[in-house]
């Protein structure tokens, strides 16, 4: 993947763009704990199908900048981080695909920038008002991970205890676990990694 450095709201992001200028954009949103690695195999098709595919890693993620107060990682940042990347690469319009973390972001960047997104696909997480209106002892048994990426440092000994043992339990392929704990274990990732996931 061809890497390039993009400045935006306030921050330096590291983004992968592939495939041939003239493509159609599309705009890749990765999850938590990954990084824009994670969109490997979707890169090589559409790149084959003659896409051009811009996947950043957002902020606290891979080689992308890590702001220490929490607040920068609220999702309105993000959006806006996704946005910019559109503005410093010149894309007016662009498929925006988001997986878990990265789809919340993506309805985000789809809300604030309505004009900006052509279609918009998510994985893994449906409409934020969808989810907070869904009642009932079952969704809050099933999003129980978020109250616990709450809690500053307990996610984070959690996730890094015996080697990122649990963190090796929640990948699904060995290269990107290798991937996610060396970024984890960036001494400017300690302080706030949980943040990431639950800064609503």
């Amino acid at each position: 993947m061809a890497v390039t450095r993009v400045e935006t709201n306030g921050i330096s992001l590291s983004v992968s763009v592939e495939g041939p200028e003239d493509g159609r954009p599309v705009l890749l949103l990765h999850g938590f704990p990954d990084s824009h690695n994670i969109w490997r195999h979707q890169v090589d098709a559409l790149t084959a199908a003659g896409y051009r595919t811009i996947a950043p890693d957002q902020r606290g993620y891979g080689e992308s900048d890590a702001p220490e107060d929490v607040d920068a990682y609220a999702i309105p940042n993000l959006a806006m981080d996704a946005l910019g990347v559109l503005d410093a690469l010149g894309i007016e319009r662009a498929a925006v695909v988001g997986h878990d973390w990265g789809a919340s972001v993506a309805w985000l960047t789809a809300t604030f920038g309505a004009d900006r997104v052509e279609r918009l696909c998510t994985v893994s997480v449906g409409h934020p008002t969808a989810f907070f209106s869904a009642g009932g002892f079952e969704q809050k048994e099933k999003s129980w991970y978020m109250l616990f990426y709450q809690a500053e440092g307990t996610a984070e000994e959690w996730l890094s205890r015996d080697g990122f043992a649990n963190l090796r339990a929640l990948a699904h392929d060995p290269v990107d676990f290798e991937r996610n704990a060396v970024d984890m274990a960036k001494p400017s990732r300690e302080s706030h990694s949980s943040a990431v996931p639950s800064a609503w």
